[in-house]
């Protein structure tokens, strides 16, 4: 009898540990939030500016100057974005691409730009890095790109400064949340 109850209790012990054990473990150790719940949701492009430091606006090749474009943070770290010239050519021409890709850059491809991975939030800096996982532009997988954020009601605004063949860029871009 003594060592069918010692079996019972660990059959016992084995079935309500692995509900146990990670409450507990939640409660004992609080890991830090990595992500902003302002974020969080799927946000529409508006409107995407490029400027020189002294405020001249630039021509994007790429993109053009008015692109379309989702972008999606979700509550356990992930970020997918997709922009699209919204004078794309008909023709696929792999050879387009907006810029020598540098630091704190991602590239389109023939008017195009997406990528996936997780992103992390410096609240007190209203910084969002996103680290790509995968990317249209192979040499893109594996950056962290860093941007400024500030989101204002259901309007989402990011500053990136970036690097190009033309020299030092800021790119503003307008976001809203999607409906």
């Amino acid at each position: 009898m003594q060592h069918f109850r010692g079996v019972y209790a660990l059959a016992i012990t084995c079935s309500i540990a692995p509900i146990i054990l990670p409450a507990f473990a939640q409660r004992a150790s609080p890991a830090p939030s990595r992500q902003s719940s302002a974020l969080v949701g799927t946000w529409h492009l508006v409107s995407r500016i490029v400027t020189l430091p002294d405020g001249t606006v630039m021509r994007d090749v790429g993109l053009g100057a008015s692109p379309l474009g989702t972008l999606t943070y979700t509550a356990d770290g992930n970020v997918a974005a997709q922009l699209m010239s919204r004078n794309r050519p008909d023709t696929v021409d792999c050879t387009t691409t907006s810029s020598v890709s540098m630091e704190n850059n991602d590239r389109s491809i023939n008017h195009y730009d997406a990528y996936f991975g997780t992103y992390t939030v410096d609240e007190s800096r209203h910084i969002v890095t996103h680290h790509l996982l995968g990317a249209l532009a192979a040499e893109d997988v594996g950056k962290n790109l860093v941007r400024q954020f500030v989101v204002a009601g259901d309007t989402l605004t990011i500053v990136t400064s970036t690097e190009s063949s033309q020299g030092k860029q800021l790119k503003k871009l307008k976001w809203v949340r999607g409906r």
